[in-house]
């Protein structure tokens, strides 16, 4: 998940778009009418997004709302991200992208 925030974020991504990135949506539980989409927004949310703005590394956007739809709220990742966190793959093992 931190290595999607330090590839992708540098500019404002939404959470849906990110959530989506990071985790296999399916595999949360549809509760309600909104769908296991939403639920994995807000496990996102709670669980990576929220500390990370704590500390500094994530920021929110200026248009975000109170009134807003969660997963349509954007964030993006600070200068602090990357002097914090150094994400790399060791020597010989190649990425793949699997969503």
């Amino acid at each position: 998940m931190l290595g999607i925030v330090s590839t992708r974020l540098g500019d404002w991504v939404t959470l849906g778009d990110y959530t989506e990135w990071a985790l296999p949506v399916e595999i949360f539980p549809a509760r309600g009418p909104l769908g296991p989409r939403h639920e994995a927004g807000w496990f996102i949310a709670h669980n990576l997004v929220r500390p990370l703005t704590w500390l500094g590394v994530l920021e929110n956007s200026p248009q975000n709302v109170p009134a807003m739809s969660m997963m349509d709220r954007q964030f993006r990742k600070t200068v602090l991200f990357d002097k914090f966190f150094r994400i790399g793959l060791p020597i010989g093992i190649e990425a793949a992208i699997i969503h």
